[in-house]
């Protein structure tokens, strides 16, 4: 009785008279153990969440990063300055309204050309949403920059507050949106 198990045992070639050193033959098959698995690869499809993470990673950074990057600039150089300015004052420019009405309408244009077919009552309304926010905020940007040339005084704080609850309101419609169409091509 021999305690260790030789090249053509089964168990360690997964083939029955085959030496070890021939596992998997030379045309590439999975060896055929019985078990069903015959042709089967060993790697398996990654998870939806592996592909997805990283899109929406690479969404955070670039899509809504970068978006905010001159306005986080301008207030970064606008503070070394003798009279400095306050985010309010930056915000109340409507800069934050451009970044809100591209990532809206890019949303959007995601969620509609989507390749999948499921959530229509969820996909309907965050389209809508996208659309919706765009054209408010492309409109309150409208109003924003052209209220000084209509002699009108715009209150600070309401147009800063307005944008910030737009912006977010539209990352997390955007954010779902783009969370849908990428699990949706996983």
């Amino acid at each position: 009785m021999a305690t260790s198990q030789q090249p053509h045992d089964p168990v360690v070639t997964g083939r029955v008279g085959a030496p070890a050193d021939a596992v998997g033959g030379t045309d590439g098959a999975a060896p055929d153990v019985g078990d069903g698995s015959a042709g089967r690869t060993a790697a398996a499809a990654p998870s939806p969440w592996a592909v997805v993470g990283p899109k929406m990673l690479h969404w955070l950074f670039f899509g809504v990063g970068f978006g905010v990057l001159p306005i986080g600039l301008g207030y970064v150089m606008n503070s070394f300055t003798h009279r400095g300015v306050s985010l309010s004052e930056i915000l109340s420019r409507g800069e934050l309204l451009i970044v809100t009405t591209s990532l809206a309408a890019a949303a959007a244009g995601q969620i509609i050309t989507r390749s999948g077919s499921g959530l229509r009552n969820i996909v309907g309304f965050l389209a809508f949403s996208n659309i919706a926010m765009a054209c408010v905020t492309a409109g309150l940007f409208a109003f924003v920059t052209s209220a000084p040339q209509m002699s009108q005084k715009l209150d600070e704080g309401s147009v800063t507050g307005s944008s910030l609850v737009l912006f977010f309101a539209t990352f997390v419609t955007a954010g779902a949106s783009t969370f849908i169409a990428e699990w949706e091509q996983a």
